[in-house]
């Protein structure tokens, strides 16, 4: 792990992220990280990830005056 901070928009999109990642374990009525099947697993990670560059991509559009 990086010891550089985050910036702000990167603690948005990772927030947004987070929540996805959320609702996907409460889709699957499963909190414990550790009992998560290799498959969930791998859902959650790409929810996670896919939503945080989601919203990084959003805002970038957001900021291009053109």
């Amino acid at each position: 792990m990086s010891d550089t901070p985050l910036k702000t928009n990167e603690q948005a999109a990772l927030v947004i992220g987070g929540q996805a990642a959320g609702a996907y374990l409460e889709q699957i009525s499963q909190f414990d990280l550790r009992k998560l099947t290799s498959e969930q697993w791998a859902v959650f990670c790409a929810t996670l990830f896919q939503a945080t560059c989601s919203d990084l991509e959003k805002q970038a559009d957001d900021k291009i005056p053109f």
